[in-house]
């Protein structure tokens, strides 16, 4: 799955422009059990907690970012984050976001 090239809740075409200048960026940072380990049933089951960002700017009116926090490696193939979208003029918007992986490849996000 490629988490580190998309926006999960960005609206498809609101942030389309044709300015000389924006940025964008993607992360992501895979905690493996630093904080999961500590606790009993988490370890037992090996889930693993993800965190990340992203994020869109053209100026200070025309921005967007993406906060997300998640398990991973449930049942060895679903992840499941909960995603948060910061916009100007629209407000902020949630979602679920539940990743298929292994053989069955995919994703299904739920607002």
């Amino acid at each position: 799955m490629k988490y580190l090239n998309s926006f999960q809740l960005a609206p498809y075409y609101r942030y389309s422009n044709a300015e000389n200048f924006f940025a964008f960026g993607h992360a992501e940072h895979h905690f493996n059990g630093l904080l999961t380990n500590k606790i009993p049933l988490l370890n037992k089951l090996k889930w693993h907690l993800v965190a990340g960002a992203n994020t869109f700017y053209v100026n200070r009116d025309n921005y967007y970012l993406e906060l997300f926090a998640g398990l991973e490696n449930i049942l060895k193939i679903f992840r499941v984050d909960v995603v948060t979208a910061i916009q100007p003029g629209l407000g902020n918007t949630w979602g679920v976001r539940v990743g298929l992986g292994g053989l069955i490849g995919g994703k299904m996000v739920f607002q």
